[in-house]
């Protein structure tokens, strides 16, 4: 196995650097180490963001050893950080959604009230995990930035075509 991980180098590169972000703090001596790997990964994802590069890999590292998607919390654990300075990842981990690289789950609760930090859970979606894995190009993100507005109008549009098309 460590062979097929040399031969895939986007693999390679988020395998080292979700090994050398355990623990790391994300401090710059981390940040340094592992460059070359990030703009790799940043290379694949098609983005210019070194920062959101290392947190794709280490997410996925960790996504895929827990086989679960993660809160902020637990990343804040696996860097070694108090959670309030893992809030300084939600600018990246929002972009990285954005972008459909993360997916956002909701935990859910019975409970009504008020909603707790860890309440959203981050996982990288299955068809990129394994675009990464068997070396393939990655999938197409199709990110929608439509408000209800613009939805309500998009259905009003093609409400003609479908009242025609399925009721004769």
């Amino acid at each position: 196995m460590i062979q097929d991980i040399k031969e895939n180098p986007v693999l390679s590169a988020i395998d080292i650097v979700f090994q050398k972000g355990h623990k790391s703090k994300f401090c710059a001596q981390f940040q340094k180490s592992v460059l070359k790997e990030a703009q790799v990964i940043a290379d694949y994802l098609g983005i210019e963001s070194l920062n959101q590069a290392m947190t794709f890999a280490m997410l996925l590292g960790m996504g895929v050893q827990a086989n679960s998607a993660l809160d902020i919390d637990q990343f804040s654990n696996y860097l070694n950080v108090s959670v309030l300075r893992a809030f300084q990842f939600s600018d990246d981990l929002n972009s990285l959604t954005k972008k459909k690289f993360l997916s956002k789950q909701k935990n859910s609760r019975r409970r009504r009230g008020r909603e707790s930090l860890n309440y959203l859970n981050f996982y990288v979606p299955n068809d990129i995990v394994e675009a990464i894995v068997t070396r393939q190009p990655l999938p197409p993100r199709r990110a929608l930035s439509l408000n209800q507005f613009d939805l309500l109008s998009l259905v009003l549009e093609l409400y003609p075509f479908v009242v025609e098309h399925f009721l004769q």
